[in-house]
């Protein structure tokens, strides 16, 4: 294919099929179709490349390695790409000081595909710092899949997420003139109502405190909408960072109707538990679409932790 580096400096590798064999555009099409993006592109790039620093400037100096906490790292996963995975633990290897990192941990969510059980226990054995961690089925999965952040700049135009009513679900929406009056640098955090779920940090402590992730929520959707909406009514707080830029690969494939349902089902557990009078906004609320089970551990945890009603946001 006269392929010189491909992805050298975290560039894209962009094909042009037209002019691929006849049997390699069907592996190219096949891929597509199989993962929702080009696996067989991505199997072209070295697990090991390197990567520019696109911090902004200043951040440099704001964060170095002697004021950064150690950190464990989880990346869940369900019939990922060979070479994406191993591309993500090398990216995180390779890119961050030892000292920083304390566990890569994957979590395997019952996935299917025979590359990524014996092939990939041996492969990663190599790393001291990686566990493997395998589910019998599948899990409530908040896949950390490594589209590239908003560039920061000093534009009134930066994108935070927040819930919409009736699903919950979040949109990206512009910074508040009281929020951006508050920020006296590009590199300052921005308080944000919610966040999108896909990649986050938080104290392991904190974490725990709050109850993690509601164990009855099924498969995905909803972990977010939960996880934002206690953290402030608990005590705590989200904050978008500037300076911390992790890219994540958004599937484009529209919900079967029963992950539809299933969504319907995790939002209402969430509205129930944490929306007090509001949850008559969202759908499903009264369980009629789908019985969003036992909440009773949810609402306990709420009392335990003596949390502000929902008007109080």
């Amino acid at each position: 294919m006269n392929l010189t580096h491909p992805g050298v400096g975290g560039t894209g590798l962009l094909l042009d099929v037209s002019k691929l064999p006849k049997e390699e555009a069907e592996k190219f099409q096949r891929s597509l179709e199989q993962r929702e993006y080009s696996s067989y592109t991505s199997s072209l790039i070295p697990l090991q490349r390197s990567l520019p620093d696109i911090r902004l400037k200043g951040c440099h100096s704001l964060y170095t390695d002697l004021n950064l906490p150690e950190t464990s790292v989880i990346i869940i996963f369900y019939n990922e790409h060979w070479s994406v995975v191993l591309r993500t633990i090398h990216s995180i290897m390779d890119n961050t000081p030892p000292h920083l990192i304390k566990e890569v941990i994957l979590v395997d969510d019952a996935s299917t595909d025979e590359v990524l059980k014996e092939p990939l226990e041996e492969y990663v054995s190599r790393f001291r710092k990686v566990q493997l961690l395998r589910a019998e089925s599948r899990q409530d999965s908040r896949s950390f899949k490594i589209v590239k952040i908003h560039e920061w700049g000093k534009r009134k135009s930066l994108l935070i997420p927040t819930l919409t009513f009736p699903n919950l679900f979040f949109t990206w929406s512009s910074m508040s003139e009281e929020e951006w009056k508050k920020r006296t640098r590009e590199t300052d955090p921005v308080r944000s109502p919610a966040m999108v779920g896909c990649v986050i940090a938080v104290s392991r402590s904190w974490f725990k405190k709050l109850g993690m992730f509601d164990p009855g929520l099924e498969i995905w959707g909803g972990e977010n909408t939960e996880l934002s909406i206690k953290t402030w009514l608990c005590g705590g707080g989200l904050e978008i960072i500037p300076c911390s830029n992790v890219a994540h690969m958004y599937h484009p494939h529209r919900p079967s109707e029963e992950s539809d349902i299933r969504y319907k089902r995790n939002i209402a557990r969430v509205s129930n538990v944490w929306l007090d009078k509001y949850k008559h906004y969202t759908d499903n609320c009264d369980g009629s679409i789908a019985d969003y089970g036992d909440i009773s551990d949810r609402i306990a945890l709420r009392d335990s932790l003596k949390c502000h009603p929902f008007e109080f946001i």
